[in-house]
């Protein structure tokens, strides 16, 4: 009786001690999950970083290219204007010449 009293007791306290050295293995492995989830967010915040500085940037080329633009039909406009000032005085002046004869 006292031998399986004894090998009870062991019994229970390798279960004790499995139940103890289990606790710390499950911390360890849930504190590598939460390292490798905390690096996961992190890669993916950074890849939103790049992201959109990429479309910043790109939008800003856009906003540039428009204000080129803007500027070249401002241009355009600009000579069509004194083409067309031009021409009436031309029409104004050739008028003038036709009354004085």
């Amino acid at each position: 009786k006292a031998a399986e009293a004894r090998q009870r007791q062991a019994l229970i306290e390798a279960a004790q001690a499995k139940k103890a050295s289990e606790g710390p293995a499950q911390q360890a492995a849930a504190a590598r999950r939460q390292v490798k989830k905390a690096a996961e967010a992190m890669k993916m915040a950074k890849m939103e970083a790049k992201k959109a500085k990429m479309l910043a940037k790109k939008e800003a080329k856009q906003a540039k290219r428009a204000e080129k633009e803007a500027k070249r039909q401002a241009r355009e406009e600009e000579l069509a204007r004194q083409k067309y000032a031009k021409a009436q005085a031309a029409v104004a002046k050739k008028a003038a010449m036709e009354e004085e004869r």
